[in-house]
């Protein structure tokens, strides 16, 4: 990414007062084009941001890791919307097991009882454990308006899909194979492992899992049963990286 250019204050108060109708128009139009150039230009980042409540400071104050940072929470928001993840701040307080269990074996007590396993297994973390066998201590929460269902808290890890999701987030996954493309899954790779990807071309026999950050390629997985643990709805952050608030 290139580094954003410095407005001057004239410049500031040039774009605070325009009313240029095609300015807006083509604004909002790049807005929710995440990979926009216009998103490495502190001006079109101000344009965004202007109306913004929470980012209270004089534009013209915002130094270039400050300018990063607010690129990268506007994109967060606009992948966020397309691809239905409610992103949210801190993640829930853990409710604890009187003793561990397996997933498979708490699973249908926590529908029942409006609660999501959290699972330590990461995502991305590694090959061949089954998630279904692995022992959990602790549940948390559902949120109120998140529809009946079996629900696990899973941790991510990695930085495949910035800037929506971060490592060290946890998403709330929704257990279910069903498949819509441009929603958020997680998924078991080829080598048996589970990745949280963004779907793309889905086939009768392949599933294309993209991920956000275009360093890492498009990767194919068979579409078998067992394929997708389930859709993201939710994602958690703890350390700041929550979305502007539309």
């Amino acid at each position: 990414m290139t580094e954003p250019a410095d407005l001057t204050a004239a410049e500031v108060g040039l774009l605070e007062a325009r009313s240029d109708p095609l300015i807006d128009l083509v604004g909002y139009a790049e807005r929710y084009r995440p990979s926009s150039p216009a998103y490495d230009d502190a001006r079109f980042l101000r344009w965004v941001a202007r109306d913004r409540r929470e980012w209270a400071r004089d534009p013209e104050l915002l130094d270039r890791q400050e300018l990063l940072a607010l690129r990268n929470r506007i994109v967060a928001t606009v992948h966020a919307a397309r691809f239905g993840v409610r992103v949210v701040g801190a993640t829930p307080e853990r409710e604890r097991f009187d003793a561990t269990a397996p997933v498979g074996a708490v699973i249908v007590a926590m529908e029942r009882n409006r609660r999501a396993a959290v699972c330590d297994l990461a995502i991305a973390a590694g090959p061949g454990r089954e998630l279904w066998d692995v022992e959990v201590d602790s549940c948390i929460p559902l949120p109120d308006d998140v529809p009946r269902g079996k629900y696990l808290a899973l941790t991510v890890r990695g930085d495949s899909m910035e800037p929506l999701i971060h490592t060290g987030d946890m998403v709330l996954v929704r257990v279910g194979d069903k498949l819509t493309r441009d929603t958020v899954v997680v998924a078991r790779d080829i080598d048996g492992g589970y990745v949280v990807k963004k779907v793309g071309r889905v086939r009768a026999k392949s599933i294309e899992l993209e991920s956000l950050n275009p360093v890492y390629p498009p990767m194919r997985i068979a579409r078998v049963p067992g394929s997708v643990l389930g859709t993201v709805l939710l994602r958690w952050c703890d350390h700041g990286g929550a979305a502007l608030n539309e």
